[in-house]
């Protein structure tokens, strides 16, 4: 065994360990962590990727909201709203809130 081969190995631990830091950080992100949706979406876009890969998406946001409500969580920093009365408050003037797809 040699210096090279121990430099490999941390270096392997250290990726899987700061994979692991950012999967938890996205799940226990503050102010979006008690909004209910798909498991893996709390800790990846992975989910919604595959959803919209599929080509149902549309169908599934739709039954998602069903399920939980007017706000479901469909990535670790992605929230859908269904609520009509929310429109002006997200897509108003200088609201502070980030509109992207």
């Amino acid at each position: 065994m040699n210096f090279g081969y121990y430099l490999n190995v941390y270096t392997v631990y250290a990726l899987l360990g700061a994979i692991l830091v950012r999967l938890l950080a996205n799940r226990y992100k503050r102010g979006l962590r008690d909004i209910p949706g798909p498991a893996l979406a709390r800790y990846s876009r992975l989910w919604k990727l595959y959803s919209v890969w599929k080509g149902d998406h549309h169908h599934v946001e739709i039954n998602l909201h069903r399920k939980h409500g007017s706000l479901v969580r469909i990535g670790p920093n992605h929230i859908s709203v269904s609520d009509p009365a929310a429109i002006p408050i997200i897509y108003g003037l200088n609201k502070g809130f980030t509109k992207a797809c």
